[in-house]
């Protein structure tokens, strides 16, 4: 089995505007067994952050094109597509979050939690807070979410580091990795809720090498020895992204001596084998992404 567990369509208003299909057949021809359709969650009112994701309306579409994903997945002999959806957990309004998840996602395979600080009373605050000021707020939200037991997954923990511009630069320094790799491993390690996956998100390569994944190798390793489950997804937003950097982050895991990686099927965490994953990836020659972009772009 070799599955990406986290990608976007263009829905989310910053995602490339191809036909959801066209990420499927660039995975097929990577190697990947299964494929997660996802994307970024309305919220009632469609007030929040309506720059990075569809309307409360176009859920609708959005299960329809799953649909039609399931189809074409048996139709063509594509990877079999599983219904995620990524939701914000709003730090400032977390009844917003539960309300949406317990009154729309009872049918998704898998809620994945995120905390982006994409509002504007969020950015205010993160622009505003000193270091150890949004440190602490982020902790208590980001354990807020697991212990919510709304997410079988929790996302990118990049984003805390690389949308904050005091942490962003703090990190370029050894001892400020250091101290924000210690920050991680306490902050996951305090969960009451042990039940949830934490994604190595290889998005965070697109940022330049210094950053390489978020959880870094030792925030990994460390987890790893305490019995973390880790799943692996590639945020793509780019059919060109479509398990980026997996075979890089494969081999570190397998360094590590992690030898299963996890994903979700209807709300219950699975477990496939690493050393089956490696040998299926494939890379994709870009002339061949191109083509695929070209056949599957919106009319």
């Amino acid at each position: 089995m070799l599955i990406d567990t986290h990608s976007h369509t263009y829905l989310c208003k910053h995602a490339q505007l191809v036909y959801p299909e066209a990420f499927l057949h660039v995975a097929k021809q990577m190697g990947f067994t299964h494929f997660v359709f996802c994307d970024h969650n309305p919220f009632p009112g469609d007030k929040y952050d309506l720059i990075h994701r569809m309307t409360l309306d176009e859920l609708n579409l959005f299960n329809e094109m799953y649909e039609k994903q399931v189809r074409m997945s048996k139709e063509k002999d594509l990877p079999v597509p599983f219904k995620y959806l990524e939701v914000d957990w709003q730090p400032f309004d977390n009844q917003a979050s539960i309300d949406f998840v317990n009154a729309y996602l009872a049918d998704f395979d898998c809620v994945l939690g995120s905390l982006h600080f994409n509002s504007e009373q969020e950015k205010a605050f993160m622009e505003s807070a000193s270091v150890d000021e949004y440190l602490a707020l982020f902790q208590a939200q980001w354990l807020a979410a697991v212990d919510s037991s709304l997410f079988q997954i929790m996302t990118h923990f990049d984003f805390f580091s690389f949308y904050n511009k005091k942490i962003y630069e703090l990190i370029k320094t050894e001892s400020g990795l250091k101290q924000i790799e210690d920050f991680v491993i306490q902050t996951v390690l305090k969960t009451e809720n042990k039940n949830f996956l934490l994604e190595i998100n290889t998005s965070a390569y697109k940022n330049g090498p210094e950053f390489k994944t978020f959880p870094t190798k030792r925030v990994i390793s460390e987890l790893f020895k305490q019995g973390v489950k880790f799943c692996v997804g590639s945020d793509s937003h780019f059919i060109k992204q479509v398990g980026q950097q997996f075979k890089s982050v494969f081999e570190s895991l397998i360094e590590i001596g992690v030898t299963d990686l996890y994903y979700v099927e209807k709300k219950t965490i699975k477990s496939y084998k690493l050393a089956d994953a490696m040998k299926l990836y494939k890379a994709i020659d870009m002339q061949e992404v191109a083509r695929i972009q070209e056949e599957f772009k919106l009319k």
